[in-house]
């Protein structure tokens, strides 16, 4: 079957080449969405663990803002309070520290809800307004206070009962004359500061009845303190009545007991305070006269804008977004009933890793596609050697055959003509016209053994000619005058034209062979023409000399005129006589030796081959 091994072949490397290439392409890209998704997966591994350190970060932040608050003197959280630590002795009072506003950046607002349910704020003292030393109280904030005073009233007082079997802390409260009072002085707060963190525990205070006192009417105390005169003595403590004395022991004077205030630590809780959730840490502070609640108020722009300093300022440092303060979503804080979640958009991470795909399929394609393209075209030039191989063998069964009918034909007339000689048949007066006919086949015979003598020698390269100036009209007539009585014989007839003499550097033998195919050709391919003349033209054109040889017959066929010839490619239909396919591609190749070609013309009727040589 013609090209059923080349199909064989071209199946199997085809198969084999998409199979590997295939195969690469599919594995590079996996390994690539591989990449992709493992860096997908860090980046969000990564946003995660950022998301959980911000958050442990504010929840550390807000555990160590409860902690120093939790040992804040209960008393601070009045406007002005009277300090029984203090140097002053009588009637003093001092605004709070808390009075200007919180020192924490955290906390919006300090708060405590007396014993009578009314709510206040150590920056604001309405009874007393030049006493206020904050530049803008937060009245929005102490009237959401109000709003859910119940509500932080009873959280204080579970927190209370939650740690009310917890180790106790006992503070007494020193004479007048000493400096410090670890659970009331200003100090308090750095101290604890600068110790480990510790859960706190309830703090029971101890305080001398004139200092309770005092604190239970510092308004009135700083109002009188005001308009009293400077004296060196203390003005008595109004409305405090002096301690009863023994009618029958008037020289012994009983101490009165001092006053317990205990006070539980902060505990945090949320609500919504001035519209938003905020996170309130409250305690409840026991004292003679009732319960109090104290805290302070976090809100979330507080949180916000203390997270927000916390990110690092190198955009190499980050994740993928800063860490931000949401109501829902994220690492919540590690803080029970915490409002707010901490979260880190990785979305912009994500996009741009997109791009760092594209950029690797990128970089894999520019490895596959050459990689690709060599190993496709590696495969067509194996389908093509195998492709030219079996044309080939196609070719010289085709020509083994063509010679075996172009050798039997003037074997069979020699072996005719020379049985009828030898044997003295036929009329003896036809014997020299016997002999004549033994001639031309043999001739013919010899031609065809030439042909495939010069296309062995043309594929081996051995192909020689000796080119040197000669007379190419005398070697054309030459080799018609001996093509002459078989072209006549088959009824074709031949006419030169040509000059008297063509001067041109060629090879009389070559140039007999070329002229004897030419000849030959147009002789077999002009047999069905009405006029079976063969004109050789002989002329000398732009330096050179050109031997042309036309016939009568239907042309060359198409893959010929475009001067290809080949061996073994005879480019005729199959009812073009037979024959080796040989001539022309010899003769052009012949030609080249010489310095010149073979070139097809374009007539009409026929065709014409012209051989061109260069003139002397």
């Amino acid at each position: 079957m013609s090209g059923g091994r080349t199909a064989i072949v071209a199946a199997l490397v085809g198969g084999a080449i998409a199979i590997v290439l295939l195969g690469w392409y599919r594995a590079g890209m996996r390994e690539v969405d591989g990449q992709v998704a493992a860096a997908i997966a860090a980046q969000r591994s990564a946003a995660h663990d950022a998301e959980v350190a911000a958050a442990a970060a504010v929840t550390a932040r807000l555990e160590a803002l409860r902690i120093a608050e939790s040992a804040r003197p209960y008393l601070h959280y009045q406007n002005l309070f009277h300090d029984p630590a203090g140097a002053s002795e009588g009637l003093a009072v001092t605004p709070s520290p808390l009075a200007p506003g919180p020192a924490d950046a955290l906390v919006a607002l300090h708060f405590q809800i007396d014993e009578g349910g009314a709510v206040s704020s150590p920056s604001i003292n309405d009874e007393l307004p030049e006493t206020v030393q904050s530049i803008a109280p937060d009245r929005p904030a102490l009237a959401g206070v109000l709003a859910v005073k119940d509500e932080l009233t009873a959280v204080a007082a579970r927190g209370a009962v939650r740690v009310a079997a917890e180790p106790v802390q006992v503070a007494v409260a020193p004479t007048r004359r000493q400096v410090a009072n670890a659970a009331l002085g200003n100090q308090a707060g750095d101290v604890q500061m600068q110790m480990p963190m510790q859960e706190p525990s309830v703090q029971t205070i101890e305080l001398p009845p004139e200092a309770y006192a005092q604190n239970q009417m510092t308004n009135q105390i700083f109002a009188q303190t005001r308009r009293a005169p400077a004296t060196k003595a203390p003005p008595p403590v109004p409305d405090v009545p002096p301690p009863p004395r023994a009618p029958r022991a008037p020289r012994k004077v009983t101490p009165a007991p001092p006053v317990v205030i205990t006070v539980a630590p902060l505990v945090w809780t949320s609500t919504t305070i001035a519209g938003a959730r905020a996170l309130v840490a409250v305690r409840q502070v026991i004292t003679p006269d009732g319960a109090r609640t104290q805290g302070l108020v976090v809100q979330r722009e507080q949180v916000a804008a203390w997270l927000a300093a916390q990110a690092p300022t190198r955009p190499a440092d980050r994740v993928a977004s800063p860490p931000t303060l949401v109501d829902a979503g994220g690492t919540p804080l590690g803080l029970v009933g915490a409002p707010w979640s901490v979260q880190i958009d990785v979305d912009a991470a994500l996009a741009n890793l997109g791009d760092v795909a594209a950029l690797r399929r990128g970089d894999f394609l520019i490895k596959f596609v050459p990689v690709a393209v060599m190993a496709v075209l590696c495969g067509l030039l194996v389908v093509g050697v195998t492709a030219r191989s079996e044309r080939l063998a196609q070719e010289r069964a085709r020509f083994a055959a063509a010679a075996a009918h172009e050798l039997r034909t003037p074997l069979a007339g020699i072996q005719l003509y020379g049985d009828m000689l030898a044997d003295e048949l036929g009329d003896p007066a036809k014997h020299k016209d016997y002999a004549h006919r033994i001639s031309v086949e043999a001739a013919r015979l010899g031609r065809v053994v030439a042909n495939v003598m010069g296309v062995s020698q043309l594929e081996r390269g051995a192909l020689a000619v000796r080119p040197e100036l000669g007379d190419a009209v005398a070697a054309v007539a030459d080799a018609i005058e001996r093509a002459r009585p078989g072209l006549e014989r088959a009824g074709a007839t031949v006419e030169l034209v040509a000059p008297a003499a063509a001067t041109a550097r060629l090879d009389r033998d070559a140039v007999a062979r070329i002229v004897g195919n030419l000849l030959d050709n147009a002789e077999k391919y002009a047999r069905g023409a009405a006029d079976r003349t063969i004109t050789v033209t002989v002329a000398e054109v732009d330096g050179a000399v050109e031997i042309a040889v036309r016939d009568r017959g239907p042309g060359l066929p198409a893959a010929l005129r475009r001067g290809r010839f080949q061996a073994f490619r005879r480019a005729a239909g199959d009812d073009a006589p037979p024959g080796l396919g040989l001539g022309l591609a010899l003769s052009s190749a012949l030609a080249a030796a010489m310095g010149g070609g073979l070139i097809p013309r374009t007539v009409s009727p026929g065709a014409e081959l012209v051989l061109r040589l260069p003139a002397a």
